[in-house]
This record gives C-alpha cells, structure tokens and sequence, in this order.
C-alpha cells in the first residue's frame, strides 16, 4: 500500500461465468469519497475521471429539507454539491458519446457506489426517482417472480451499487412491481464477526451464508477480511492508485448475467467478494 494514498485504491467487478466478465475480471480505480468535504477537493471527480475506463465512483449521500446531496455526514448543511449536478450531469458527456459509440463489449464503464448516511424513506424514494430520469444510462435487470432468480442484466454505461441495508433493499426490490427494471443493486449480507484475527483468517462461505438474489449481487467488506489489522496493517500491492482521498482499498465482484449473445452465460452463484476499508474510515 502507498502509505499516503489519497482517495480510492482498488477495485475490480466481475459477473459469474468462467467464460466472460464485466471488466473482463481486471483490476479497476475506485474513487472513494469522490465528492468535496467542506467546499474542499472540488476536483476528485474530475480526477477520478481522468484515469480513465472503467472506473468506480463512490458518492455518499444525504437528504436535506427536499433534495439529495453528497455528503460525508447524515447531517449536511444546505453547501454540499446535489447528486444530480455532481455527479450525474458531470458525466453525462462521458455517457452520452458512450452511448453513440454503442461499444457495448466496454459497458459499463462506470461504476457508482452509492453510501447512504441514513435510510430515510424520503432520501431513498428520491434516489429511486433520480435513477428513473437517467435509467437509458444505467445498467438494468427485470425484477422476475422469484427473487432467487437472476435475471439478465441490460448493460449501460452506468452501473449502480448499493450497500445491505433491508429499507433499502424495500424501496429498491420490494416495492419494484414484477417486470419492472431494477435500477440500482445490493450488497449482500455477512455473517458478523468481531473477533479481526478470526475474521482474517475464517473461510469465506463462512461469513457469506446465502446465495446471490436478483437485487443483491454483490459482496462489501471491510479490509478486515482480507488482511488481519486492516488497512493501516496492509501490505504493498501492485495494484494501487492515488488520486487524492482518504485510504481506501476493495474488491468487488458482481453476480449475475448479461444476455447469450453478450459476455456472460447464466449462473446462480457468487462469484467472490470485497475488501473495502474498514467502516470506522468512512
């Protein structure tokens, strides 16, 4: 690790198959916290953007009075940028002659994380309505009768991820009528652990118990999981870029399918899981 890393560090997203991938399995910068603090670092998305595709995008979001913004606390204070102006008219540029190349082998080409500070339903409907606006540049898959089904994704150039909280997986699953897309998809559920040398070290079935559903196809964990004492005890990688941040570093693989004439062949099983900075660093 770069000991005075900035920002975001690594990240790579992988459907299941043994035949094809997002990414096609490979490493990808993910910038964490890619949004200002206190009207400082007003370049990180820039930054982030400049390295280049794909590329993950973290924005943690928060609500106030009538609109979302992004926001490293859930008590924002009316300064910080909008998730609309910040991030989604900020790349709509990059999506928009994404669009028209039409290189679909290439999708998506940007993942956007969502952390949310809080789950209130207000800030969570918005979100799902925001998303409606720009779904021709997101990443979607139907919602079938059987949520244990995944469905094929309808790969964009955006790709939106969130994390395991059940209100949200309410407003963002439950709520989608069937035959609707889902626009946005949840990480899983670990097992608790609290002991760190246990949690370095346990085998990974162990704390991933169930199966990949159709909204949650993905796996967020601490560092803890992968290097015992987290990532101030991490050691060097290769695999690591700084563009201005806060210490950061994980590694997300995605579950799911895209259609037969595309990249990805149907399967049912998680393909892995990630290694994210330890929560107290968010």
């Amino acid at each position: 690790m770069v000991p005075n890393a900035r920002f975001l560090l690594f990240f790579a997203a992988v459907c299941l198959s043994a035949q094809t991938n997002f990414f096609s399995g490979l490493p990808v910068a993910d910038a964490h916290n890619c949004y200002p603090y206190q009207g400082r670092w007003a370049n990180r998305l820039d930054r982030a953007l400049s390295f280049g595709f794909p590329v993950a995008i973290e924005q943690d979001l928060a609500w106030y009075v009538d609109h979302i913004v992004v926001s490293h606390t859930p008590q924002p204070t009316g300064m910080e940028p909008t998730l609309r102006e910040h991030f989604f008219e900020r790349v709509r540029p990059i999506v928009e002659k994404a669009l028209r190349e039409n290189k679909r082998d290439t999708w998506p080409i940007i993942v956007v994380h969502f952390d949310f500070k809080d789950n209130q339903p207000a800030l969570l409907q918005a979100v799902w309505k925001l998303l409606g606006e720009y779904e021709s540049w997101i990443t979607t898959a139907p919602k079938g009768a059987d949520p244990a089904v995944l469905t094929v994704f309808d790969a964009k150039p955006l790709l939106v991820l969130t994390e395991d909280s059940d209100a949200q997986e309410a407003v963002f699953f439950n709520e989608v009528a069937a035959g609707a897309r889902l626009r946005l998809f949840g990480s899983a559920h670990s097992t608790p652990v609290k002991d760190n040398h246990v949690l370095a070290t346990v085998a990974p079935e162990r704390l991933l118990t169930a199966p990949p559903t159709n909204y949650r196809r993905w796996w967020n964990n601490s560092w803890y999981v992968v290097e015992e004492g987290g990532a101030s005890r991490a050691g060097r990688s290769s695999a690591v870029f700084q563009v201005g941040g806060n210490l950061s570093s994980r590694r997300v693989q995605v579950s799911g399918k895209l259609p037969s004439s595309s990249r990805e062949s149907p399967s049912t099983a998680w393909s892995g899981g990630t290694a994210r900075d330890h929560p107290s660093s968010r």
